[in-house]
């Protein structure tokens, strides 16, 4: 058996999926440890896995509206990617890893695996990071477009992308030349050699060349009842949430109530604890009786029982959806959200609004159409059946066992 560290960005999304990975390999009999800065332990303790730790920054970096809280996000991400260049290596060497599984969207955590002299495997919790012809960089929301028109367009992105990601590219030039590697220093530079673990599918994708790597689907551990349903007696439900970064956004909240309540529908609200208890018993007042406000749901089932979800966008939430052949109303915030969009628009799985002009009136026309309309969740069946089939949780251990051998 083998002792297996993980290396994953500080947020509750990413380490619940590197979380149950971890959880069906030590059901395997290995040994599994989260290996990363101080802001990394608590999804540790939350996942039920050991850590080993380095110095870095004790939160994890803020994701924050505006020119200033883009500004941030860019050298937050920056330093978590240093720490993992320059301490990581020895990081990994304390935890006597065999193998390390390690987040695409971390690429200092390949470089610090590579410098240890530890065998990897990368994997794709969020939109892969490939860059194939046309493919526009993860975060642009652009509809795709075919040809080399489309080819040209992706490659400026990707030069725009290079650019804000300055701070980072030398970071991670700096832990090669520290360790004596050959420099790599765009993220998409340390994908794995025979492809990332995806979590994405090809049924909601754009057309790429060849697969990104084993394409598991979403990785979860196993789904049960849930514990402490939506309190609506079985009558239909709408479910909202917008993660856990983006969880204090009252305005948006509000929108969703008072759109719930002029389409005249049950709605169960996850705020993953970002209001407090006054605005989420105002949120509440708005829709009484019919609206469920709690910092957290057991979201699988909850997915799995409603008629319909909005969301954020984020990857998690709209691939459990998927899979449930649940029909969604997307209002990417930010980030891989905006081209998990684009891909839902290109495939007839959602309607897809804009966060900041979205209205009560046009969210709940968006409620009704794909709560009444069979369209939406029959254009889910190639996603959900592409899902089933996938494998999920044991082919990305199987992945991570093969790359053992």
């Amino acid at each position: 058996m083998a002792r297996i560290a993980f290396l994953m960005p500080p947020y509750r999304s990413h380490a619940a999926v590197h979380g149950a990975l971890a959880a069906r390999l030590a059901g395997r009999g290995h040994e599994v440890i989260f290996v990363g800065p101080p802001a990394l332990q608590p999804h540790a303790q939350r996942e039920g896995a050991g850590f080993q730790p380095f110095r870095g920054p004790a939160q994890a970096g803020r994701i924050g509206g505006g020119p200033a809280g883009f500004a941030r996000l860019l050298r937050d991400t920056a330093r978590a990617t240093r720490a993992h260049a320059l301490d990581g290596p020895a990081a990994l060497r304390a935890a006597r890893a065999d193998i390390a599984v390690v987040d695409e969207m971390e690429p200092g955590g390949s470089l610090a695996a590579d410098a240890a002299g530890v065998p990897r495997v990368t994997l794709a919790a969020s939109l892969p990071l490939r860059r194939d012809p046309g493919m526009p960089p993860p975060y642009v929301g652009w509809d795709w477009r075919e040809g080399e028109d489309g080819v040209r367009r992706a490659e400026g992105a990707w030069r725009v992308s290079d650019w804000l990601m300055t701070a980072q590219r030398r970071a991670l030039a700096e832990g090669c030349r520290l360790h004596g590697l050959p420099v790599r220093d765009r993220p998409s530079d340390w994908i794995g050699a025979e492809g990332s673990v995806a979590q994405w599918i090809a049924a909601l994708d754009f057309p790429r060349p060849q697969p990104v790597g084993p394409v598991v689907g979403p990785i979860r551990r196993p789904v049960a009842a849930a514990a402490d349903p939506p309190l609506f007696d079985g009558a239909p439900y709408v479910f909202a949430s917008l993660g856990t970064i983006a969880g204090g956004r009252l305005r948006l909240f509000t929108v969703i109530a008072r759109a719930a309540r002029l389409a005249g529908v049950n709605v169960a609200v996850a705020h993953c604890g970002g209001l407090s208890p006054a605005q989420a018993a105002a949120l509440t007042a708005i829709w009484p009786g019919r609206i469920d406000v709690r910092a957290f749901f057991d979201q699988l089932p909850a997915i799995r029982g409603a008629a319909a979800v909005v969301t954020h966008g984020g990857l998690n939430t709209v691939l459990d959806a998927a899979g449930f052949g649940v029909p969604m109303v997307a209002l990417p915030l930010g980030n891989d959200q905006n081209g998990i969009a684009a891909r839902l628009r290109r495939a007839g799985a959602a309607i897809t609004l804009s966060p900041r002009r979205v209205t009560p009136d046009s969210l709940a026309a968006a409620i009704a159409s794909v709560t009444t309309d069979p369209r939406w969740r029959a254009a889910l069946d190639p996603a959900r059946a592409e899902i089933a089939a996938a494998g999920g949780a044991d082919a990305a251990a199987d992945a991570v066992e093969g790359a053992l051998r």
